[in-house]
């Protein structure tokens, strides 16, 4: 007698399951950057990210990535006497993405990504250009997204670190990002 009643259930079940699985995702939100969290060029920058994500498997996929962040930072000591910088970066990254937890409302990952950063580093005191260079980056983020409706859901907390060289010092951002993913597709079982 349960299994006429668990019937119709199962078969509502199973539609929902192929929802789960996208085969790519869109992701575009708003993004905060902490530049450089030790030395004296430091500070805080504000922009957006960008993100592909193409699933090769339910539990593997590959992400391309680009964000852009704009603010001032901390300037080192130099002989111009400017204490602040404009500062703009660019990152371009992709690597595999890996899903930690996938369930009906929401979805876990982590992904490993290198790729190159720019940086642009401007002051007003004579339109001095102080840096503006690309460097290589790698880095690690992790996502939790939580479901709005089968093909829209958001991205609620994405935090990042980001390392890289420049002017031959060891540097690591990290980063912050929430916004909107779009999930297309199905992945075939």
């Amino acid at each position: 007698m349960a299994l006429v009643f668990a019937a119709p259930l199962l078969l509502l079940a199973e539609p929902a399951a192929a929802q789960q699985d996208p085969e790519g995702t869109l992701f575009i939100g708003y993004s905060y950057l902490r530049l450089n969290s030790e030395g004296a060029d430091r500070g805080n920058a504000h922009g957006f990210e960008v993100d592909y994500t193409y699933h090769l498997a339910r539990r593997v996929g590959f992400v391309l990535t680009a964000s852009a962040h704009w603010g001032e930072i901390d300037a080192p000591p130099n002989i111009f006497n400017v204490s602040r910088f404009d500062a703009r970066q660019l990152t371009f990254m992709a690597g595999p993405h890996f899903v930690l937890w996938r369930g009906f409302t929401s979805e876990v990952g982590i992904r490993a990504l290198a790729g190159v950063t720019g940086r642009r580093f401007d002051t007003s005191v004579g339109s001095i250009k102080a840096l503006d260079q690309w460097e290589f980056t790698y880095g690690a983020s992790l996502n939790l997204d939580v479901r709005i409706s089968d093909k829209l859901w958001w991205r609620v907390l994405q935090p990042s670190v980001i390392f890289h060289r420049f002017d031959d010092d060891f540097r690591h951002d990290y980063r912050i990002a929430t916004g909107i993913v779009i999930r297309g597709g199905e992945i075939l079982q």
